[in-house]
C-alpha cells in the first residue's frame, strides 16, 4: 500500500502531531477550510475530521510542490523537479512533432483525486516535442472514462485544456465518488487523455479521447498517442479513430491473447496501408482489463509510457506522476493489467 495514500495509514516516526493522521496518515496542510473542501476525497467519520466539516484533506502532489517529497516503501524520495529526457533533434516525419498525454489506472482500492490533479498538470507542464513544455502544451482536448466492475460508468470529453477546467475536475470528483460508494471487491479502471492535435485545426469535442465503441455487445474505450504517416483521407475523422476501428475489426474477445493478435494486425495494417506511424502508443479497455502498448518509429524520447504498482493500484502514464518509477515501458510490448492487478506481457511484431 502506498504510504500517505491510505485512509487507514498511520503517521510516520518523527512527524509532528497530526489530528487528521489517524485516518489518512499525512502531514496537515495549510490553507483555508474552503481550500481544503475543494480538495476533499470523501466523507470522514473520525473525530478529527468532524472539526473540518466532515471532509478529508487530500494529498499534495509531491512532484509539483517545492520541497515536498512522497516517500514510498523501499524507494528514494521523489524529487520536486524531475529531470526530463533530452529529445533527438532528428524529426524524421512532420507528424512526429505532435503528441498527447495518457493515463490508465486499474484499482482494487482507492483512486485518489490527486491522481487527476497531477495528470491535468501535464496539459501545461508535460514534455513537448522540443523536450520541455511549450505554450501550446496538450490543451486541444481532454477526456476521462471509468469502468466500475466491468461496466462503463463515466465517459466525458471536451475540447480545450483540462487544466483549470471545472468540467474536468467535476468529472474527476465523480470518479472519486464512485470509489467511495463501490462495494468491496469491485474494481475500477480509469482512462484519461490530454490531446495535442496532429492537425491543429482539428480541435473539437468529438475528436477528444478516449473514444468508446461497441463490439459484439462489449463496450471498449480507447486512447492513442501518435499519428499515422499517411492521412487516412476520411472527412471528420482523426487517425486515432481509424486505428481504433482497425483494432475493433480484429477483436474477437477481450483476453490478452486476443488483444495481442488484434494489436499485431493493426500494426501491420498501419505499416502497409498508411505508410507507418510516429507512434502506436495506446490504452484499451473493455472494463475487465487495461491493455497498454508502446511502439514508435521515431522520437522515442517523446512517445513514452511508464507503469508502476502502488499496492492496490497499477498506474500507466505517459510521464511519471505520483512518484512513479522513471523507467519507461519497453518498446513493442503489450501489457495487460487484470482486475487482480496481475500483468501479462506479449511481444508484438
Amino acid at each position: 500500500m502506498l504510504e500517505g495514500h491510505t485512509r487507514t495509514g498511520r503517521p510516520r516516526p518523527g512527524d509532528p502531531p497530526n489530528p487528521h493522521g489517524a485516518c489518512i496518515g499525512i502531514k496537515p496542510q495549510s490553507g483555508s477550510l474552503a481550500a481544503i473542501k475543494t480538495r476533499l476525497l470523501g466523507p470522514c467519520r473520525c473525530e478529527a475530521s468532524r472539526s473540518l466539516s466532515g471532509t478529508h484533506e487530500s494529498l499534495v502532489p509531491a512532484s509539483r510542490k517545492r520541497g515536498v517529497t512522497l516517500r514510498l516503501p523501499g524507494r528514494n524520495p521523489t524529487r520536486a523537479s524531475r529531470g526530463r529526457p533530452t529529445p533527438s533533434s532528428n524529426r524524421v516525419r512532420r507528424i512526429a512533432t505532435y503528441m498527447c498525454r495518457m493515463m490508465g489506472v486499474v484499482s482494487q482500492g482507492p483512486v485518489y483525486y490527486d491522481l487527476f490533479e497531477e495528470f491535468a498538470d501535464l496539459a501545461t507542464k508535460g514534455m513537448c516535442p522540443v523536450g520541455v513544455p511549450d505554450e501550446r502544451g496538450h490543451q486541444d482536448g481532454w477526456g476521462l472514462a471509468c469502468f466500475q466492475n466491468g461496466a462503463l460508468k463515466v465517459h466525458v470529453r471536451d475540447a480545450g485544456s483540462a487544466k483549470d477546467a471545472s468540467k474536468y475536475y467535476g468529472t474527476a470528483w465523480k470518479i472519486a465518488k464512485l470509489n467511495i460508494e463501490r462495494a468491496p471487491g469491485e474494481s475500477l479502471i480509469v482512462l484519461g487523455h490530454l490531446r495535442r492535435a496532429s492537425v491543429p485545426g482539428m480541435v473539437a469535442q468529438k475528436f477528444a479521447h478516449p473514444f468508446c465503441a461497441e463490439r459484439n455487445g462489449v463496450t471498449w474505450a480507447f486512447q492513442h498517442n501518435g499519428s499515422l504517416v499517411n492521412d487516412p483521407g476520411e472527412p471528420e475523422t482523426v487517425d486515432s479513430q481509424v486505428l481504433f476501428r482497425i483494432l475493433l475489426e480484429h477483436l474477437d474477445a477481450g483476453d490478452h491473447k486476443a488483444v495481442a493478435k488484434a494489436t499485431s494486425a493493426a500494426r501491420s495494417e498501419a505499416l502497409a496501408k498508411y505508410g507507418g506511424f510516429s507512434s502506436l502508443n495506446f490504452m484499451l479497455s473493455d472494463g475487465r482489463a487495461l491493455h497498454a502498448y508502446r511502439d514508435f518509429q521515431t522520437n522515442g524520447q517523446y512517445y513514452t509510457l511508464y507503469i508502476d504498482h502502488f499496492g492496490e493500484m497499477v498506474v500507466v502514464c505517459s510521464e511519471p506522476i505520483l512518484a512513479m518509477k522513471e523507467e519507461p515501458m519497453a518498446r513493442g510490448i503489450l501489457q495487460t493489467i487484470g482486475p487482480d492487478l496481475q500483468v501479462e506481457r506479449s511481444t508484438i511484431s
